[in-house]
């Protein structure tokens, strides 16, 4: 209910904004890890975002205003996405960890203690030279 509202509530323009969120895959994740807090998943997908080349916070972004636009004047550009969680979301923490991925390899969040614990870890792709393969997050723009 949370996130429709703040989805239906007016605010201030932005210079970016997320447009799209589509999940691609959903599997069990870490059978193996003992002691865990219950089942995990690992949900896999991609995020649209746009920015707006006239506001004033995307100015330093060189050569923004000759991007492509979608049509609405914004710019738009991927990324993905990967979040490793509790099946039973009772069990996760309160608080996510984002884990800033490193050349789009994951590592700190896929730890057995997170695992333990109830973590949910979540990752996005936020650099372009990244090879294209199935386990690198990339960005693309």
């Amino acid at each position: 209910m949370s996130l429709v509202l703040c989805i239906l509530t007016p605010s201030a323009p932005a210079g970016a904004e997320v447009i799209q969120v589509t999940i691609t895959s959903r599997e069990p994740f870490a059978d193996d890890v003992p002691d865990k807090v219950g089942r995990y998943e690992r949900i896999r997908g991609r995020v649209v975002y746009a920015l707006d080349p006239g506001h004033e916070a995307n100015r330093a972004v060189v050569d923004l205003g000759l991007a492509a636009d979608n049509g609405e004047g914004r710019v738009e550009f991927y990324g993905d996405f990967e979040i490793i969680a509790p099946l039973d979301r009772s069990l996760a923490q309160p608080t996510v960890l984002y884990d800033v991925n490193n050349r789009g390899r994951r590592r700190w969040g896929m730890q057995p203690f997170f695992l333990r614990h109830g973590y949910v870890t979540v990752w996005s792709g936020w650099i372009a030279q990244v090879p294209v393969t199935p386990d690198l997050l990339r960005l693309e723009a």
